[in-house]
């Protein structure tokens, strides 16, 4: 960031006029490789959330609002913080702003009195993510902290910073911003909220970490904040290169070529969404800037599957299983060879590419592939039932015809009457069948799907009574699979009862403590690690 300084601060002549710069932005009539619907679609339903960080080195050029735009979208980026964008008032208003509407998009920019090159801070936001936004604080033309309010009452503090660059004129400048961000992130986690700290901290880690293990610190005094960072156990999410297996730079000097790294990203200990990895790019040739783009991507189904229970009960949601057990043979084969070709070439961690980014292809494509292929099951999260896999057909055949009797209120044709009636039986029949071989004459009894619309002529009554009569019809099958169903029930129960007594007879005689546990009817209590405890590093074990 030091470089360059001889350079002059670029300004927009619009920038008086924020009507006139919006007229000239949307005079360019840009086209976009991406409808806005189709990102929003995609963002919305995205497995991934992808928040990243850039140093843009002035935004105050509409041709480079232009970029930064088709960055966010050839990215797809759900959040975007910006540092030295060097925004005057009111410009900062009217940054992107015909863009960020109509891509669903919201911004929040600092902006300084005065023409300064090193200064200002902005974020941007997708939909998805705005939407969580209850409160906003300013420091200045340095820091931006937004404070979302996730499902299930977990907060987190979002903080853009920028930290002007090393020199004698600055010194008052940087203390005042590293006092604010420590004090913003002790305030935030006394109240028990997470923290994301992002954007150019002109300070190199490397450094510090390396005075902080020497023998001899030397003369120059420690970071404060990086020093606050590590004492609190911050995560710094960088990417890491795979040749060198060191963070990658995110800076490129314009004088010398020299790389370093002074982009970051931070989160708090056990912050809400997982982290998965994070990458580094080069977008000199979209953008110009000096800097790379950081991007760290989360796993955002962590962040849908946790909902408040009192939405839960308003919404009456439900999540959605795909039952593998239920499944044919040659559903299982389609489903391996569809998991095979959606997986890459290659999957190896031997090939550069990050674990966790490889689990989560390997997740995704079986995810898919499961919605493909597999039976499709939803299972109530406000009201959970536990039926056994053996008894699971049972009820979901007469939860199907329950179903279908409810609907018929709604056909008001006999074409209509007909029509579903087909569609129904031909899945209702086989399962039917499968279970009850021997009642062949329960289906036999019923209207032929075919032939349903003579049927009815036949008959000398009105729609309203030929449907009353059929509704009829089938609430005898649905007493018969009631009636079956409370029988197989009683003879599940009975059955788990006699093996329940069979083994802990077999654990009297030969498992002494298990017939204890058994008969004190204990709870088995465990603990389940779903993260990788790394012990080689020197007296700091890490969980990933």
């Amino acid at each position: 960031m030091s470089d360059n300084t001889h350079n002059r601060v670029q300004q927009d002549p619009f920038l008086a006029d924020g009507s006139d710069r919006i007229n000239r932005i949307e005079s360019l009539s840009p086209s976009f490789h991406i409808s806005p619907s189709t990102h929003f679609n995609n963002l919305s339903s995205s497995n991934i959330l992808r928040l990243g960080s850039l140093n843009v080195r002035s935004l105050v050029s509409p041709t480079k609002q232009l970029n930064l735009f088709s960055i966010l979208l050839s990215r797809a980026l759900h959040g975007i913080i910006l540092t030295e964008t060097n925004l005057c008032s009111p410009a900062h208003r009217y940054i992107c702003n015909p863009y960020l509407s109509s891509y669903n998009y919201h911004s929040w920019f600092t902006h300084s009195p005065v023409a300064n090159r090193h200064s200002g801070v902005g974020i941007i936001l997708h939909s998805s993510l705005a939407m969580y936004v209850v409160k906003k604080k300013f420091f200045s033309d340095r820091l931006i902290g937004l404070t979302l309010q996730l499902p299930g009452k977990r907060n987190i503090l979002l903080i853009g910073g920028y930290i002007p660059p090393v020199s004698s004129s600055n010194r008052s400048v940087i203390a005042d911003c590293y006092s604010t961000l420590i004090s913003w992130i002790r305030s935030a986690r006394s109240l028990d909220h997470s923290v994301l700290l992002g954007g150019d901290l002109n300070a190199d880690l490397e450094f510090f970490l390396k005075q902080l293990t020497a023998a001899h610190p030397g003369s120059s005094p420690l970071n404060p904040l990086f020093k606050f960072l590590h004492e609190q156990q911050f995560d710094d999410l960088c990417a890491i290169d795979s040749s060198s297996l060191l963070p990658s730079p995110t800076f490129r000097s314009t004088s010398s070529g020299s790389l370093s790294r002074l982009d970051y990203i931070w989160i708090s200990p056990s912050f809400p969404i997982p982290h998965l990895w994070s990458s580094v790019s080069d977008l000199t040739d979209v953008i110009s800037t000096d800097h790379f783009l950081i991007v760290a991507h989360f796993d955002f189904l962590e962040l849908r599957d946790h909902h408040a229970p009192s939405y839960l009960k308003q919404r009456q949601r439900c999540r959605t299983i795909y039952d593998f057990h239920s499944a044919s043979p040659a559903q299982k084969e389609s489903f391996a060879s569809a998991v095979s070709a959606l997986l890459p070439a290659v999957l190896s961690p031997s090939c550069g590419v990050p674990l966790n980014q490889l689990w989560h292809q390997f997740k995704m494509s079986l995810l898919s592939a499961s919605r493909s292929h597999f039976p499709r099951v939803n299972i109530s999260l406000s009201r959970p039932k536990d039926i056994p896999h053996e008894l699971q057909p049972y009820t979901r055949l007469s939860n199907s015809l329950t179903h279908f009797i409810i609907l018929l209120r709604k056909k008001t044709t006999i074409l209509q009457l007909q029509l579903a009636w087909s569609r129904f039986f031909v899945d209702f029949k086989p399962g039917f069948l499968r279970l009850f071989s021997d009642q062949t004459c329960l289906l036999n009894s019923l209207p032929d799907p075919a032939n349903l619309d003579e049927i009815f002529k036949a008959t000398t009554l009105s729609f309203n009574e030929f449907r009353a009569q059929f509704r009829k019809s089938l609430q005898k099958l649905k007493q018969f699979l009631s009636a079956r169903i409370a029988l197989e029930f009683e003879k599940f129960k009975s059955a788990s009862m006699k093996s329940a007594v069979a083994e802990r007879n077999e654990n009297f005689y030969e498992n002494k403590g298990k017939f204890i546990s058994s008969s004190l009817n204990r709870e088995r209590r465990c603990i389940v690690l779903d993260r990788v405890l790394v012990v080689d590093l020197p007296d700091s074990p890490k969980l990933l």
